[in-house]
């Protein structure tokens, strides 16, 4: 009985590491925490009522680094946009809609441009569903957004997508005060990746790419994930039937993936590694808006 017993354990033992031998080994993500100064934001936005429940609009914003840096006179454009959208209110509760907009994102200089500055440029078009429903002054909606950003410059393929796919889910609330043109508002949103890339193909890849067998690594995450969970509260004026403007603080808390290769990565594998990049930031906007 306990030579049966003793072979059952070596048996168990023996499975038990042949399934260790087939756990990969994990690449071990570094984790980094950023935290930016306050920014500015100013925007407008001319709309125009081209028939029963069909809305033309047209959008800007141009948007500053952080304002600490202010005194010492390096404070400068963060971010350009230019775009517009078409909605249609298909009835009382329920609104859709599409849009493009244009997207330049000033860089700090780098070795490839002589250490000047230079311009990173986007073409952003979204799709999106709005519904909303009110209870006496307060006003709840539900915003869902799938948004497509193509990258025009160049990028390692390996590294980042071009064509950046996301989904955008907004939860907000509204508040007005009667006959006052006043009205308060809050909301928050969560940005999730599409399309993201999975290090595990990417170092899958580059092996087949020098010709070498992986050996069972990978990386200790995939797949997609929520890269950003933002939060506003503002308020909002209207001066007459046609101008109103709104006044507001974001916070942001972006989780970022970077997958980085050396150089030669095609030629000589020697560096890999993905950085988990946790960054917070506060803004402050102001936003004017004209309709007719």
């Amino acid at each position: 009985m306990a030579k049966r017993w003793g072979v059952l354990l070596a048996a168990l033992c023996l499975s038990v590491a042949s399934a260790v031998a087939q756990v990969p080994e994990y690449f071990k993500s570094d984790s980094v925490t950023l935290s930016r100064g306050a920014l500015m934001s100013f925007g407008g936005e001319v709309e125009k009522k081209l028939a029963r429940g069909l809305h033309l609009s047209a959008e800007a914003e141009v948007r500053l680094k952080e304002m600490n840096n202010f005194r010492s006179g390096v404070n400068h454009l963060r971010l350009i946009e230019v775009g517009g959208k078409l909605s249609y209110k298909i009835c009382d509760y329920v609104k859709v809609g599409g849009g493009y907009f244009y997207r330049a994102y000033l860089k700090d200089g780098k070795e490839s441009t002589a250490w000047k500055n230079y311009w990173e440029h986007r073409h952003v078009v979204i799709v999106e569903a709005v519904g909303s429903y009110k209870v006496s002054n307060w006003k709840f909606s539900l915003r869902v957004r799938p948004e497509l950003t193509v990258r025009t410059d160049s990028i390692n393929t390996l590294e980042k997508v071009r064509n950046f796919c996301e989904l955008r889910t907004r939860l907000q609330v509204e508040y007005d005060f009667n006959s006052k043109p006043f009205e308060i508002y809050a909301y928050t949103e969560m940005f999730n990746t599409l399309n993201a890339i999975d290090p595990n193909e990417t170092l899958n890849e580059v092996y087949r790419l020098n010709y070498v067998k992986n050996p069972g690594y990978s990386v200790d995450w995939s797949g997609q994930y929520i890269n950003n969970v933002r939060a506003v509260a503002g308020f909002s004026y209207r001066f007459d039937k046609r101008n109103s403007i709104k006044v507001y603080y974001r916070f942001d808390y972006d989780i970022g993936r970077d997958i980085h290769l050396n150089k030669n990565y095609a030629k000589n594998f020697k560096e890999f590694s993905v950085t988990r990049e946790r960054e917070f930031s506060h803004m402050l906007g102001v936003s004017y808006a004209y309709s007719f």
